[in-house]
């Protein structure tokens, strides 16, 4: 009789004889299936799961304002700046990867729809080669509207070292690799700013990467022809937390007060002057007294 591979023919009773001792005559060769499990292959396979994860850099991704303060009074704007880091240095060569989901985060108040208070894009440098329209490959590097979200945002380098004029003639990614990408003090991957609807309701929004939406891989390592690519620990950072609207009359101008409904000061603000302006006021008063007194000296020498 063939048997298949892994199968193995094994004598077993199937009655119980006299006395409960097995009847001879009840045994019977029968053919089971052994399950082979090769140890040195699964040895192998938790040793390279695990050099992978301890390769992998912990990726963090910062919301940072740039303009100062904390209140936003309507008709203003946010500047913000977006910052990846990736950690574990000398086990990597730097990101590959990057995408994540953005909102504005609010507790019991209206939504604020990104796809018109937001405008947003990289700086130039290394994050031209995560952008499609400049080497890269992504859908779109600022985000896709969904609802009042961007999704998506960032992009990837060409680490499959697509070139456009071999087949299979992918018009992208087509740019070059550049390594080290958000090692040191980080890369920013976006700069840009945020103008709430004049009509948004007073209160606390925050500007914020959406919850498990961070991905980022790394470049493990480049043997000069192809690039070893793994997933990194994704760790979402700080948020930009903002008051929309007055709350009292310190948030707004000398002479001015607050209208907590409607979050709007109102009052014509009274001028006030800069350290510099005082500066240039002292000098052009000094320079006015030295022009008046000069001529009185030179007549009392006459």
């Amino acid at each position: 009789m063939r048997r298949k591979i892994g199968e193995k023919r094994v004598a077993e009773s199937t009655g119980i004889g006299c006395c409960g001792r097995g009847d001879p005559a009840s045994h019977r060769t029968v053919t089971r299936r052994v399950h082979r499990f090769s140890v040195p292959n699964a040895m192998c396979v938790v040793l390279l799961a695990l050099a992978t994860v301890a390769r992998a850099g912990t990726f963090t991704v910062d919301i940072e304002r740039t303009d100062g303060g904390t209140v936003v009074i309507p008709g203003e704007s946010v500047e913000y700046v977006i910052r990846g880091t990736l950690s574990n240095e000398d086990a990597n060569l730097g990101l590959a990867l990057f995408l994540y989901n953005l909102q504005v985060a609010s507790a019991g108040l209206s939504p604020i729809n990104l796809q018109l208070a937001v405008t947003q894009d990289h700086p130039d440098g290394d994050m031209n080669l995560f952008d499609v329209l400049l080497g890269g490959y992504s859908g779109d590097y600022n985000g896709t509207p969904i609802g009042d979200e961007l999704h998506q945002c960032g992009g990837a380098q060409n680490t499959i070292q697509n070139d456009p004029g071999a087949p299979p003639f992918l018009p992208f990614p087509f740019g070059a690799v550049v390594q080290s990408v958000a090692h040191g003090a980080g890369a920013i991957f976006h700069e840009g700013t945020l103008t709430p609807p004049i009509d948004a309701a007073p209160g606390q929004y925050t500007f914020q990467i959406v919850p498990g939406s961070l991905i980022g891989n790394q470049i493990n390592s480049f043997d000069g022809v192809s690039y070893l690519v793994a997933p990194t620990v994704p760790v979402i950072g700080a948020a930009l937390t903002f008051q929309f609207g007055c709350s009292g009359n310190q948030d707004c101008g000398a002479g001015q007060t607050c209208d907590v409904v409607t979050g709007l000061c109102s009052g014509v603000p009274i001028p006030t002057v800069s350290e510099w302006g005082v500066v240039v006021m002292s000098l052009l008063l000094l320079s006015a007294g030295t022009i008046v007194f000069s001529p009185r000296r030179a007549n009392a020498s006459a």
